[in-house]
Parts: C-alpha cells; sequence; structure tokens
C-alpha cells in the first residue's frame, strides 16, 4: 500500500473520531435554584422610589400598603409609616406625592 493511501485511510479513520470528541451539545447548564423573592422592605422602597420619581398614585398604592402593614408587623418601630402612608394616599399634587415618597423612603 502506497503511503498515500495509508494516510488516507487514516484520515477517513480519524474524521468521526474528531467530529464526536470536537463537538459539544453546546447547552450552557441551567440553574435549578430559584432566586428569592426580595424582602418586604425593599419592596417598599422600590414602590416608594417609583411615587418618588413619578408622583403618580396608580392602582398600585393598595400593594404599597399591604406591604407596609406587613412590614410594620414585623417592624413595630415602623409604625409612623402607616400613618405616613394614609397621608400620601390622600395627595393629589405629584409634587406632594413624590416628597412625601421621599420623606417615607429615608424612614426605612
Amino acid at each position: 500500500m502506497s503511503r498515500f493511501a495509508c494516510l488516507l485511510i487514516a484520515a477517513i479513520l480519524a474524521a468521526p473520531l474528531a467530529v464526536f470528541v470536537g463537538c459539544g451539545s453546546g447547552a450552557q447548564p441551567v440553574s435549578t435554584g430559584e432566586t428569592p423573592a426580595p424582602s418586604t422592605k425593599d419592596q417598599i422602597a422600590t414602590q416608594l422610589d417609583l411615587l418618588a420619581t413619578t408622583g403618580v398614585i396608580d392602582s398600585g398604592i393598595d400593594v404599597l400598603g399591604a406591604n407596609i402593614d406587613t412590614y410594620v408587623a414585623e417592624n413595630p418601630a415602623a409604625a409612623g409609616l402607616q400613618q405616613d402612608f394614609q397621608n400620601l394616599k390622600s395627595l393629589q399634587d405629584p409634587g406632594a406625592v413624590k416628597a412625601k415618597a421621599k420623606a417615607m423612603r429615608g424612614q426605612l
């Protein structure tokens, strides 16, 4: 057998090995852990930051109130937030809403 024929046979036999060894599935490992939910305090902070930016009270205000109630139940020293929340809900002027939300954010 000629040298060229031997090299050709070796290349043909080695080609599938190179394909199987060199090609991975490319799939990335999938994380099975879940991201923990933000704390009540973090949720309140995010909601107050939004109010302090927009000055707009919308339907999400009820969620903020529920989060404040939960937070105060866990942290009785923060009870003043509930009264401030009632004041915040009654405000109409966007500037006043922004100022109140910033002040409340500072109490967290």
